[in-house]
């Protein structure tokens, strides 16, 4: 088991490029840039970018508050590799991952138009949070499996959190403690942190399930304001 492991990390570090050579993928048209103070602090500021008819970046005009770890940010398992983290994102740290994402899927309650396909959730949907499981980091229907997993998220609560969300691909591989159940997700309250999602209000979760588009393959990116300001002059060239 151990081999195993050891070799399954050392084929995730080897495919996954190191952020020094990262370029964005051609199709990603769309960017969900989040940037905050600095690698401790709770709150942050999304803004959206998108590409132009000349292939130019732009900012969208969409730009809010949101709240994210209530330690702030934690280097993650993205779509690159950071040599040089500063903090690095595991399992109940309450940081948020920095870095590189893919957006995911669009999840909720209630159904909403959207370009995206919707899943809903029942109180059968749970988000396996226990490193030690087989569904570590998955969103799986209890009722379809044995369950043999022992910390879980609710994907329906009561608290409206997860009225509407968006997953995002953070720890791809499932690798054990480097973190799980990453969303974009309403906030309980316009000042409450998250356990390491990235929340915001319920009129700007509807901007982007409106403007959100799969086709344009939009990516996350996370990151403190100091990191971003040498991040952009690559990733954004010409916005």
């Amino acid at each position: 088991m151990h081999i195993a492991l050891f070799l399954l990390l050392a084929l995730t570090l080897f495919a996954t490029p190191k952020c020094s050579d990262f370029t964005l993928p051609d199709h990603t048209t769309q960017l969900l840039v989040v940037t905050s103070k600095d690698w401790n602090t709770s709150t942050a500021q999304l803004t959206l970018f998108e590409k132009n008819s000349i292939n130019q970046w732009q900012k969208s005009g969409t730009k809010f508050k949101v709240m994210i770890g209530r330690n702030g940010l934690g280097f993650g398992q993205g779509e690159c590799l950071y040599e040089k983290a500063e903090v690095v994102k595991r399992e109940g740290d309450g940081k948020a991952p920095a870095g590189v994402f893919e957006i995911g899927s669009l999840f909720g309650q209630f159904p909403v138009e959207s370009a995206y396909t919707m899943q809903l959730m029942s109180k059968n949907h749970h988000c396996v949070d226990d490193s030690q499981s087989q569904y570590y980091n998955q969103i799986i229907n209890a009722t379809k499996i044995e369950k043999e997993y022992h910390s879980y998220e609710m994907m329906q609560r009561n608290d409206h959190q997860y009225d509407y969300g968006f997953t995002v691909a953070h720890n791809k591989q499932n690798l054990k403690n480097h973190g799980s159940c990453i969303f974009l997700h309403l906030l309980k309250t316009d000042t409450s942190p998250t356990a390491g999602c990235t929340a915001m209000k319920k009129s700007d979760m509807s901007t982007l399930i409106s403007h959100l588009n799969p086709q344009k393959h939009p990516l996350l990116i996370q990151l403190p304001k100091h990191l971003w300001h040498d991040w952009k002059k690559v990733f954004l060239q010409g916005e």
